[in-house]
């Protein structure tokens, strides 16, 4: 894999920690998803006219996409609503890669090598080992929200892998995929009914430049898909993982217990055998 192409996607996995350290700041985590996704809509809305349009092949999975990023929003709010989200979330986010690289190899053909599935699955395992605390505990709605956002994750992974090399370009193919999100905000409100949004202005405003930094994260991820496999790709990404860490231990004042050190150690050594590989 290419250097640009691991700078992009760890630049990328930098960014992404920032935004949901953002988002964990809120009260109203799932309001503020619902924000963030009508502002990463708006923001592809506003991209469209100046962008060329993407190749005519690519749309089939511009609008698979677009509904499962949709899609995606909604498990996430759930997985917010999840009491082990602490657990589930990072199963998640582990499991993804592990299932992209296994449907990279059936729908797009990219079989890893052997050194590239180790460091993949590295990766993997010290996401889900940095969440997994008590398994006895990870049930019912914290493991259906952790699989089920998994499965959509590594699904869209392999949509977007596939269809930005059809379209010509990452940013045009990424504006129209995010214009689809546009609808997500006005899904919540009417789920939420007359409650509407009850937040303060603040932190309204902290979602909405998350949702921008989202757009940015995942143009990035979208032109690292063009440049790597999608597999290695999807794994490196997790790294964002360590970032959140880090980032929750220097300002949000969290614990960086042993545990969460060793899955660290484990995530950084897998991504270092993709990035030399």
């Amino acid at each position: 894999m290419g250097g640009l192409a691991v700078l992009l996607v760890l630049a990328a996995a930098v960014l992404h920690a920032c935004w949901n350290a953002i988002l964990r700041s809120t009260r109203d985590r799932v309001q503020a998803m619902a924000v963030l996704g009508f502002t990463a809509g708006l923001a592809g809305l506003i991209a469209i006219p100046f962008l060329p349009a993407p190749a005519r092949p690519s749309w089939p999975f511009i609008l698979a996409s677009g509904c499962l990023h949709i899609l995606y929003d909604f498990l996430l709010a759930w997985a917010y609503r999840s009491a082990d989200l602490g657990q589930s979330y990072p199963i998640a986010r582990g499991s993804a890669p592990l299932l992209a690289s296994l449907g990279a190899a059936v729908f797009a053909g990219q079989v890893l090598p052997p050194r590239a599935i180790g460091g993949v699955a590295l990766i993997g395992l010290g996401v889900i080992a940095m969440g997994l605390r008590d398994p006895r505990r990870l049930r019912g709605s914290g493991l259906g929200a952790a699989l089920a956002t998994g499965a959509c994750i590594a699904t869209y992974t392999i949509t977007d892998g596939i269809g930005v090399r059809l379209a010509g370009g990452a940013p045009a193919y990424a504006a129209w995929e995010f214009a689809f999100e546009i609808l997500v905000l006005p899904i919540f409100l009417a789920g939420r009914g007359r409650r509407g949004l009850r937040a303060p202005w603040r932190e309204l405003a902290r979602a909405a430049f998350a949702g921008v930094m989202a757009v940015i994260t995942y143009t990035m991820v979208l032109a690292a898909f063009r440049l790597g496999a999608l597999g290695i790709v999807a794994a490196l990404r997790e790294t964002s993982v360590v970032f959140a860490t880090l980032i929750g231990w220097l300002f949000l004042g969290e614990r960086l217990t042993p545990r969460r050190l060793a899955a660290a150690l484990v995530i950084a050594a897998g991504a270092m055998v993709l990035a030399i590989g």
